[in-house]
């Protein structure tokens, strides 16, 4: 069998290698009251960073002036976004979308895509989108 023979140079390069481990460096002094004054709670609880009272508000503002209540028996405006041979698919701006038969439109012969309906809620969607 054969021996195996190191080199100085390998023993060399071991011993250097574990005499130059990295130093951990010491976290630096924070005043404990700063600390907990500007910890970000719900970047640690929620994992996400806090979003600005201004932006929230802008949003807030946003939602009231799009939000479309889908109570029954309400009357929405909609928009014409699919026409089929039978029926007409209308966007009423709430995540849903409504169909209904185009006999519900004789009033309206040309109807098309984009023209804006007022459509009666008369029954909503339930768990499976049905």
């Amino acid at each position: 069998m054969a021996e195996k023979k190191e080199t100085p140079q390998a023993e060399e390069a071991a011993q250097t290698e574990t005499a130059q481990e990295p130093k951990k460096a010491a976290a630096p002094k924070q005043d404990p009251k700063e600390f907990l004054t500007n910890f970000d709670w719900d970047k640690y609880e929620e994992g996400i960073e806090r979003i600005e009272d201004t932006k929230l508000e802008e949003f807030e503002k946003l939602v009231a002036e799009n939000f479309v209540d889908t109570a029954d028996e309400k009357v929405v405006t909609g928009v014409v976004t699919h026409l089929t041979e039978r029926e007409a698919i209308i966007d009423i701006n709430a995540k849903s979308e409504g169909v209904i038969s185009l006999n519900e439109f004789r009033y309206n012969p040309d109807l098309k895509l984009g023209d804006e309906v007022e459509v009666l809620i008369d029954i909503r969607e339930d768990k499976t989108g049905q």
